[in-house]
């Protein structure tokens, strides 16, 4: 964000270069040597290619560096500048064509480098027992730090999705757009619902104050064997959503009728 404030001082055109050069680019640093020790690899590391690692600072204490700070700049530069495509002014059939066009060239361009197993991402796909493995060992690409592999196979449909329901005017999609409009607001309600949803879930599974802490874990209310089958998992996301569309409904009006200058930021 603070990247972005101080580029939008600039030109659309360097907000939609610096985004490209990072997205497409960072990929690059996957295949040069990098020094094991000292204050660089850390630091590269921390803003374009960490693998999630723990980097100690003291003998109880360490950084997790698991969100990689250039790879999602760039992902946020490109997502500002798509939406200048959603001005009053901006020609609507343009739109979906420019939406359209580039969503069909991240999905080719993504089957194409997958395929090649080259570039753009540092986990490559390999032949397994079976056509079904195969294919879930082909589309999965990292996600931390965001591969350029994996943000095509992911905006690429979301783009093409756009373009598709422009004219959407049914029951579901004035629901979708409600958490459209507040898409700031949920992502910070949903961590704290989802954290206290883990703490019941924690102590309902015979869980005690003595397993709060896993030494082998970062994370509290976390033992290394704790979790659930994967329809509860579904579950659990849906319930969330469905918990969350009266507040971000209310947030909603709460912006269409407010001028607070603090609004704009969430």
């Amino acid at each position: 964000m603070l990247i972005l404030a101080l580029l939008v001082r600039t030109s659309m055109a360097v907000i939609i270069t610096t985004g490209c050069l990072l997205v497409f680019g960072h990929n690059l640093l996957d295949y040069l040597p990098l020094p094991k020790e000292g204050a660089l690899p850390i630091f590269i590391n921390v803003i374009i290619n960490s693998p999630r690692v723990l980097i100690p600072i003291g003998t109880n204490r360490f950084i997790y560096d698991l969100y990689t700070i250039l790879p999602w700049t760039g992902v946020m530069l490109l997502g500002y500048a798509f939406g200048t495509l959603y001005l009053r002014s901006f020609d609507t059939p343009k739109r979906k064509k420019i939406l359209l066009g580039s969503g069909i060239f991240l999905v080719l361009l993504f089957v194409i480098v997958r395929f090649i197993n080259r570039y753009g991402d540092p986990a490559p796909w390999s032949r397994q027992k079976d056509p079904v493995f195969t294919f879930l060992s082909f589309i999965n690409t990292t996600k931390y730090p965001p591969s350029l592999q994996y943000l095509s196979m992911t905006i690429g449909p979301g783009l093409i999705s756009l373009s598709l329901l422009e004219n959407a005017r049914n029951k579901f999609a004035r629901v979708l757009m409600v958490y459209g409009r507040v898409p700031f607001f949920y992502y910070v309600l949903h961590f704290y619902l989802i954290h206290m949803l883990c703490v019941i879930f924690f102590f309902a599974s015979g869980y005690g104050a003595k397993d709060i802490v896993d030494p082998n874990l970062p994370f509290l209310f976390r033992p290394m064997h704790f979790g659930f089958d994967l329809w509860v998992v579904y579950a659990v996301w849906l319930f969330v959503v469905v918990v969350l569309y009266r507040p971000c409904k209310w947030f909603n009006n709460y912006k269409a009728t407010h001028q607070q200058w603090w609004l704009t930021y969430i």
